[in-house]
């Protein structure tokens, strides 16, 4: 029992407090502020006092709508209309707005209407002003534009009571009419035309809208109508045969619309088979059988149109005038290819017979001539060109024990030419590897002629014929006591020259050298430029392993009479490098040697 009496306790203290919320927000807010009963309306009988206060009428709006009223019959804030609440804050906001208005300042007009509405969402008075404000009107007769989509107006319609409702309204149907008869009037085109029936449309019970609407609808159709016919009048122009089409068929009915529609679409067809006829025409040149066909298709589109079907059969002839002649070429090409065929079997036959009579006269007739030629050239003391051409015979019969007897003569023979002949700047003399085949025997030997005076020539060898070190042991040596110097006065000289060549090589040197190698100072002066001293080197000191630069040029030996580690050689680049290790083991040789041209026979 006592909890409850504890709840009703709390009902009823819930209620008391709810009553006097209702009251001081809704029943004061609608202007009510000394009535009471409405209070004892809410705590008694609290449900159905609740709805009998939200149904009260609000006292505030009835007061600001006479207020509006009155301005809109009197355009000012004077004794037009009837004063309440003078003195109040909201009463000098109007007082103030209205003169602003008046004054043109209407973004100051329209600042204060956001201000009251911040304090009372619903206003309808502050609303007027804001729509003034934004059509730049003092009144609402100053009002020149459609304002029927303004969100101003449309609070207007909200919140406003129906007189002033009817007031605005009335003057939103004479801006309407009046704009509808201006673009009526002034109406260039049928989109002007459009825009008046819009405004004669909002506005049917307004005067005569509804007819002035029928009017637009008759003038709209005809200029329209009119355009239309002067679009036909070209009856080749597609784009202006479709935008025909398109007009008549908004207004589809007037007059002779259809019959006209038809009409343009007849001509826009025949238009469109022109040019599928002239597209297939475009086609039809040349050899090419697919555009013949392309061609076809697309006259058989149009069969019967103007002279289509006699291009068909153009076509078709063409087809058949391609194929024939592309068979009559294939034939042509096959008959050809059997003459070169049977040309080019004659023509291998006739070869390898020449062929075989060639290898079998080199074989069994020519070294047979060439040995017997030989032999008499031998006969007559021609060594040179005897033992060349023994040479050349490689082996056939007795003719490499013919060459190798007539050797030292030979040689002695091309070597004695140098003292008739001063112009001569390479010549052959001695043998040694070089080709890195030891399999075919010693080379001859290209030297140089680099000087020929008192019946003697010294020579180079035009290649680096091997690759040795300076000296095999680091170590302080001079040129006589280096073992290059050893290596080529012995096994070089004993392996290079038959014993009668070795009596032809001069000893000029005062160590008693026949062979030797040049010092810086000689390299220079007989050989003056770095391209002269460079030097390729032979397969066999490659393989010995001589260095190679990437265009085949290596370096080589020169002679340094100096005591020292230290030696001279020839660089890649043919300049001279004057501070190589002796036992440095990539350096090629050059021989040199002079030759006695008085001791040959």
């Amino acid at each position: 029992m006592g909890e409850i009496i504890v709840i009703f306790i709390a009902i009823i203290a819930i209620q008391i407090y709810a009553s006097f919320e209702l009251y001081n927000d809704v029943v004061k807010g609608k202007g009510y502020e000394n009535e009471t009963k409405y209070l004892w309306w809410c705590i008694l009988v609290f449900p159905i006092g609740v709805l009998m206060v939200i149904a009260l009428p609000d006292k505030k709006i009835a007061k600001n709508q006479e207020r509006i009223i009155a301005i809109l019959e009197n355009g000012n804030t004077g004794n037009g209309r009837e004063r309440t609440d003078k003195g109040t804050i909201l009463e000098e906001k109007y007082k103030t707005a209205y003169r602003l208005l008046e004054n043109s300042a209407f973004n100051e007009a329209n600042m204060i209407a956001d201000e009251i509405l911040n304090k009372d969402a619903y206003n309808p008075e502050a609303f007027l002003i804001k729509l003034l404000s934004e059509f730049s009107a003092k009144t609402i007769d100053g009002i020149k534009d459609d304002f029927s989509e303004s969100s101003n107006y449309k609070c207007l319609s909200k919140y406003g009571s129906k007189e002033l409702l009817q007031k605005i309204n009335n003057r939103l149907d004479e801006v309407l009419y009046g704009k509808g008869i201006k673009l009526l009037e002034s109406a260039k085109n049928e989109v002007d035309i459009e825009k008046a029936k819009i405004y004669f449309d909002k506005i049917p019970e307004y005067k005569n809208s509804s007819s002035m609407s029928l009017k637009c609808t008759e003038a709209y159709k005809a200029i329209i109508y009119d355009n239309a016919i002067k679009n036909m009048s070209d009856e080749t122009n597609r784009e202006k045969l479709e935008s025909a089409v398109k007009q008549l068929s908004k207004i589809s009915g007037y007059k002779n619309t259809d019959e006209l529609k038809k009409k343009c679409l007849y001509n826009l067809e025949n238009i469109k088979k022109d040019s599928i006829l002239a597209g297939a025409k475009s086609k039809m040149v040349g050899e090419n059988e697919s555009d013949y066909q392309e061609a076809i298709e697309m006259l058989n589109k149009v069969s019967g149109w103007k002279d289509a079907n006699e291009n068909i059969e153009i076509c078709n002839n063409k087809i058949e005038e391609i194929r024939e002649k592309r068979e009559f070429e294939r034939k042509e090409a096959q008959r050809k290819a059997k003459r070169r065929k049977k040309i080019t079997t004659l023509t291998t036959i006739v070869i390898c017979m020449a062929i075989v009579v060639a290898i079998l006269l080199n074989i069994f007739v020519m070294p047979s001539v060439r040995y017997n030629k030989a032999i008499t050239m031998m006969e007559n003391g021609n060594v040179v060109d005897a033992y060349e051409a023994f040479v050349e015979l490689d082996g056939y019969k007795d003719s490499t024990e013919k060459a190798n007897y007539l050797y030292e003569n030979y040689a002695n023979v091309k070597i004695s030419s140098l003292k008739y002949n001063n112009n001569i700047e390479y010549v052959k003399f001695g043998n040694y590897e070089q080709d890195g085949d030891v399999s075919n025997g010693n080379e001859e030997i290209e030297w140089m002629v680099l000087e020929i005076k008192n019946d003697k020539a010294l020579l180079i060898s035009k290649y680096a014929i091997d690759r040795m070190q300076y000296n095999t042991s680091y170590e302080f040596v001079t040129w006589d006591t280096c073992t290059l110097r050893q290596w080529l006065n012995n096994e070089f000289l004993n392996a290079a020259f038959s014993d009668s060549e070795k009596t032809v090589i001069s000893t000029e040197r005062q160590n008693g050298d026949k062979v030797f190698l040049l010092t810086e100072e000689e390299v220079t002066n007989y050989l003056s430029t770095n391209e002269l001293r460079q030097c390729e080197a032979t397969n066999y000191a490659i393989s010995k392993g001589a260095y190679m630069s990437s265009d085949n040029i290596c370096k080589w030996w020169l002679q340094f009479d100096e005591n020292s580690n230290l030696t001279h050689c020839v660089a890649v680049n043919g300049g001279i490098n004057r501070r190589i290790g002796v036992n440095h083991d990539d350096v090629a040789v050059r021989p040199v040697i002079w030759v006695n041209l008085n001791s040959i026979d």
